[in-house]
């Protein structure tokens, strides 16, 4: 009974990457191609590898090639011979493409986020005024939506003022109880960073008499001893 041994191509497909430079095998890479080729592309979803050769270009089975790590061979550096597609674009990776994606990326997702802000300003305002006049958020809520239910949805309206609700509880240390400790919230723990309770400005550590060890804002002067916080 003949076995044959199960070969994920998918797998090892996702081991080549543009640029790369590759030699073609035989089944028992016993022999090389006394050539080498350049990877374009590589689709882990159909298993092959899209190789400019010295001739033109090929998909090539991941089994058969040898990335050529010797730099005895130069890749062939003729212009992409493989026509433009969807899958080529979508699979071709290297410096000048991951920088074009990641500012087109930027840019679309910088354009998107500045017409939602620019649609919801009149909720931030509101939501900003709710809480200079202390309106919790229920209140909030009921006031703003009771103004501005015609022009955004309920979601929209909530998701506004539980963003700025919640930056504004969770941006700094806030006051514990009557035995002066002042309690750090879970973002400031996460990055060794202290805000003030105040203005939020970031406390910076300061010697004071004697040696004394506090925490200052120099924004607005509030100042406190590292022994005056807890996390509990």
């Amino acid at each position: 009974m003949r076995r044959e041994a199960f070969v994920d191509e998918m797998a090892l497909a996702s081991e080549f990457g543009t640029d790369d430079v590759v030699r073609k095998t035989d089944l028992r890479d016993f022999v090389l191609s006394p050539y080498v080729g350049r990877v374009l592309y590589s689709n882990p979803r159909t298993g092959k590898v899209t190789v400019q050769w010295p001739w033109g270009v090929a998909q090539e089975s991941p089994v058969e090639l040898v990335r050529d790590l010797s730099g005895d061979f130069s890749p062939p550096m003729l212009v992409d011979q493989s026509y433009s597609s969807y899958e080529s674009a979508s699979w071709t990776f290297n410096s000048d493409t991951e920088k074009a994606n990641e500012k087109w990326r930027k840019s679309i997702a910088s354009s998107i986020v500045k017409k939602y802000e620019l649609h919801t300003m009149p909720l931030w305002r509101a939501a900003c005024k709710a809480w200079h006049f202390k309106l919790d958020e229920v209140e909030a809520y009921n006031k703003i939506s009771a103004a501005l239910h015609d022009e955004y949805w309920d979601d929209t309206i909530k998701k506004t003022i539980a963003n700025l609700y919640n930056l504004g509880r969770h941006l700094a240390i806030y006051w514990k109880d009557n035995t002066r400790k002042y309690k750090v919230t879970k973002r400031e723990k996460a990055s060794g960073r202290k805000y003030c309770p105040r203005c939020k400005s970031e406390l910076k550590p300061r010697i004071y008499r004697q040696g004394q060890k506090i925490l200052t804002c120099k924004t607005c002067g509030f100042a406190i001893s590292p022994e005056d916080l807890t996390d509990e």
